[in-house]
């Protein structure tokens, strides 16, 4: 935070007198200052710091909360990515990978006559884990449905436009400019109890906020996406990594098999020019 204006250190960069507008003005040229200060944000904070004064506290309770319903999306989403390349690459995630089949002890005798008699533990054990890891999927996939579904604008728009409507009815009745008339003695003015109008300025400020509203939720959603892409782009390249060294590692042992089948050819024949 600066200390001198309050505000988050990223508009160290603009002046004071752009500072002004973007926070509090409501005109044209003020509400292009704070589109532009909300574009340098780079966090959820530094967003609604954006917001004029009036409005900022009433909507940060939405915003953050908004916050945090896209961070916890995109922890989902990442969990479901990893539990579908465990699918694909037909491993376990650690839940599933350290359970372990029941223990039987057959005796020798027995397997002997029966070497197949603990085939179907095995199998059973195994459809266990795949079934568990199934359901793992489609209890992550239903859950990010959800959080989706609450960070859409249609669900998260609504209850933000509804707190500005209210603060605003609170502020017109408290901002009020009154109306003066001649009094009964000469050259004196009293209120005209009638005369009270509504403060334009107000209503201009407030309709302002009600239009910047998707800009400070969408930039707030976007820099959430933005952090945790990259968490997802590690995985993907990590597990192209992993594809690309098992093909390599299965190259180099048919590369050591044919060696060896050369080799054990070369002594074959040897051993026959000798005997």
């Amino acid at each position: 935070m600066s200390a001198s204006t309050g505000l988050p250190s990223f508009t160290r960069a603009l002046s004071p007198v752009t500072i002004a507008n973007a926070v509090n003005a409501g005109n044209g040229e003020g509400a292009s200052n704070r589109m532009m200060a909300v574009g340098l944000a780079t966090s959820a904070q530094e967003v609604v710091s954006c917001i004029p004064a009036p409005y900022r506290e009433v909507l940060r309770q939405g915003l953050m909360g908004l916050a945090d319903l896209v961070e916890k999306r995109a922890q989902t989403r990442l969990v479901l990515h990893k539990l579908e390349q465990h699918k694909a690459s037909h491993t376990w995630p650690a839940q599933l990978a350290g359970l372990t089949p029941p223990q039987l002890q057959p005796h020798k005798a027995y397997l002997a006559a029966a070497p197949n008699a603990l085939d179907a533990l095995k199998a059973t054990f195994d459809s266990y884990r795949t079934a568990q890891l199934d359901y793992m999927i489609q209890c992550k996939t239903a859950e990010l449905a959800w959080f989706v579904e609450q960070t859409s604008p249609g669900t998260y728009l609504p209850d933000l436009r509804s707190a500005v409507d209210a603060a605003y009815s609170d502020l017109r009745e408290r901002t009020k400019k009154p109306s003066w008339v001649p009094g009964t003695e000469e050259g004196s003015v009293v209120l005209d109890p009638n005369g009270w109008t509504n403060d334009p300025v107000q209503l201009k400020l407030a309709n302002r906020v009600v239009d910047e509203l998707p800009a400070y939720a969408h930039t707030i959603v976007t820099l959430i996406q933005g952090k945790h892409q990259s968490d997802i782009q590690k995985l993907q390249a990590k597990q192209a990594l992993k594809d690309a060294a098992d093909v390599a590692m299965g190259d180099a042992s048919l590369n050591t098999k044919a060696i060896s089948d050369v080799v054990q050819k070369e002594i074959a024949s040897a051993f026959k020019k000798m005997n």
